[in-house]
C-alpha cells in the first residue's frame, strides 16, 4: 500500500495494484455530535467528498485513547445520499460548505465497519 504524504487533493492513499483509491478522515467530534462531517467546498472550490477521486471513503472515529471505529463507504453511494442533507457553513471564517451525516444513518449505509486498537505510545517517537 502507498499513502501520499503532504498535499494531495484527490485521494489519501492507493493500493500497490492501483485497484483501490481511498480517502481517510479523522472525526474526533463525532463522539460528541453523533454526526460525521463531510466537506463539499472550501472558499467556493470543490473539496472533500465533492472533489475526491477515491472510490472508498473511511471515516475514523476515536472511541477511547486506544480504540478507534472506522466507517467505510462507497464514495458514489455516499455522494448520492448526502445530496438529500442540508448544507452548512463551517470552519475558518465559515469558508467551508459541509454536510452532516448522523451516525445512525452512517450505520445504515456503510459498506463496512471495523475497530482498531492502537498503542499510541508505541508510535509516539514518530511524532516527537
Amino acid at each position: 500500500m502507498f499513502v501520499p504524504i503532504g498535499y494531495f487533493p484527490y485521494f489519501d492513499g492507493v493500493t500497490q495494484s492501483h485497484s483501490l483509491l481511498f480517502e481517510v478522515k479523522f472525526e474526533e467530534q463525532a463522539r460528541e455530535t453523533f454526526n460525521l462531517c463531510f466537506e463539499y467546498s472550501y472558499k467556493g472550490n470543490p473539496s472533500g467528498i465533492a472533489n475526491t477521486q477515491a472510490t472508498t471513503w473511511v471515516h475514523v472515529v476515536p472511541l477511547t485513547k486506544e480504540r478507534i471505529c472506522c466507517y467505510e463507504f462507497n464514495v458514489e453511494r455516499l455522494r448520492r445520499i448526502l445530496k438529500g442533507f442540508p448544507t452548512y457553513k463551517a470552519g475558518d471564517n465559515k469558508q467551508s460548505d459541509i454536510k452532516l451525516l448522523p451516525l445512525q444513518k452512517a450505520e445504515e449505509i456503510k459498506s463496512d465497519k471495523f475497530f482498531i486498537t492502537i498503542d499510541w505510545e508505541k508510535y509516539k517517537p514518530y511524532w516527537d
